[in-house]
């Protein structure tokens, strides 16, 4: 006697929610850039995201990120991943529930 397990549903349900975190990841990069303060647009255009980590490539990032600028006084860091947790990943979740 053989049993042979049929597994395409869950490469597939794998696949999807690969998808869907890459995908969470590019709307938080592109939130966390829109809150990037922008004096001449050099944070912003040094914001970018490799893989599953979103780099602020420049000198004076943790500055910012500590709130040392009017236009983002909670930083970026923290409101991305508030925002990843009752929005993004949310949100990812139901749309691979539904298939």
């Amino acid at each position: 006697m053989k049993i042979k397990i049929d597994n395409k549903d869950l490469k597939n349900l794998i696949n999807s929610t690969r998808k869907e975190m890459r995908q969470v990841m590019r709307e938080a990069h592109k939130y966390f850039k829109d809150i990037t303060p922008k004096r001449n647009g050099y944070a912003q255009r040094n914001t970018i995201l490799v893989g599953n980590e979103i780099k602020a490539n420049y000198d004076y990032a943790g500055a910012l990120d500590e709130g040392s600028s009017r236009q983002a006084p909670n930083g970026m860091s923290e409101p991305t991943i508030e925002k990843m947790e009752n929005e993004l990943i949310p949100n990812a979740v139901e749309r691979i529930n539904r298939g």
